[in-house]
C-alpha cells in the first residue's frame, strides 16, 4: 500500500488528496514548473453526467475555456 493512498484508510479521506495536490500545484508555480493533472475514470462512474452543465460549471468557477475543452 502506497503511503500517499486515503482510500479505505482509517483517518485519511479526499481532502486529505486534495490538500496534497494542491501543494503539489502551487510548488510547482513557484518553482517555475509546469504541472499537468490527468484523471481516469475507471469505473465509468461518469458517463451519465450531463456534460454541458458540467463544462458550464467549470467555467463559472473560472476554468478557462481551454482547458475545460481539453
Amino acid at each position: 500500500m502506497s503511503r500517499w493512498q486515503a482510500g479505505f484508510r482509517v483517518g485519511r479521506s479526499v481532502e486529505d488528496q486534495l490538500l496534497r495536490l494542491t501543494q503539489d500545484i502551487d510548488d510547482g508555480f513557484q518553482g517555475k514548473e509546469k504541472t499537468v493533472l490527468a484523471l481516469f475514470d475507471f469505473a465509468r462512474a461518469y458517463d451519465k453526467v450531463w456534460r454541458d452543465a458540467l463544462f458550464w460549471k467549470l467555467m463559472e468557477f473560472g476554468i478557462d475555456r481551454r482547458m475545460v475543452s481539453w
